[in-house]
């Protein structure tokens, strides 16, 4: 066997070996329990508050918003920068209020938020009113059509993404009936994104389709809002 051979043989016996000892030893790992998982992961960088009771959810100034289908309402915060933000919440009746950012006067004399980087999660149920105000916000819907929940939506000056933000193009998402009131800012629908009926109402607002689904389309804009809408759900709009 020539020379160059020896050493192509080698290299490539070595890497086999080396590859089937890193398996070995993760293998090794996983089976003692040292691999910490993204679900432990979010538990021990959150602190969790399981609210009852609540119909309506108003969030301001939050730059870092995701929205989870749920059936019991919880409110998670980030805790590696929750001495760093002011984020607060308190439940008066059926409705909860959480609040971020800090409020400035701009050069205009007008009062603006700057959204708190912190991250938020709220695992929702079904059929709560949500108002946004000065926020980014990751909507994301169910997995099946046994968790499409629905949900009136009301954003002001707030950026709103409705689906798998994540970018999945395989796995749908999964929405009921959105009644989404916008002033001011965006909402994009993500591929993948499947409603069985919108109800759209805006006013200054940018609205982009990546490529999401809708049994039923009813659009009503004002002169100022920027719209696309891909070819069959244009027709649906438009034969409201």
């Amino acid at each position: 066997m020539k020379t160059s051979n020896k050493i192509l043989l080698g290299s490539l016996v070595f890497i086999m070996l080396l590859f089937t000892a890193i398996q070995v030893g993760l293998y090794a790992k996983y089976k003692k329990g040292e691999f910490v998982t993204i679900e432990q992961l979010h538990e021990e960088g959150y602190d969790r508050h399981v609210i009852a009771g609540i119909t309506k959810v108003e969030v301001s100034g939050l730059g870092s918003l995701e929205i989870i289908p749920s059936d019991t309402l919880r409110v998670d915060i980030e805790r590696a920068n929750a001495k760093q933000s002011d984020i607060t919440y308190k439940q008066k009746g059926d409705v909860l209020t959480i609040n971020g950012g800090l409020t400035f006067i701009n050069s205009k004399g007008e009062k603006e938020i700057s959204r708190s980087n912190t991250s938020v999660v709220i695992y929702m149920p079904s059929n709560i009113s949500v108002n946004f105000t000065d926020c980014n916000v990751r909507f994301n819907g169910g997995k099946d059509t046994t968790h499409s929940f629905s949900h009136t939506i009301m954003a002001t000056n707030s950026d709103v993404r409705l689906g798998d933000w994540r970018g999945n193009e395989k796995d749908l998402s999964y929405f009921g009936t959105i009644a989404f009131m916008g002033n001011g800012g965006s909402i994009e629908f993500l591929q993948g994104a499947s409603f069985k009926e919108l109800n759209l109402t805006l006013t200054d607002n940018e609205m982009n389709d990546q490529g999401f689904n809708a049994e039923k389309i009813v659009l009503n804009m004002d002169e100022k809002s920027n719209i696309t809408l891909k070819g069959s759900n244009l027709k649906k709009a438009l034969n409201k």
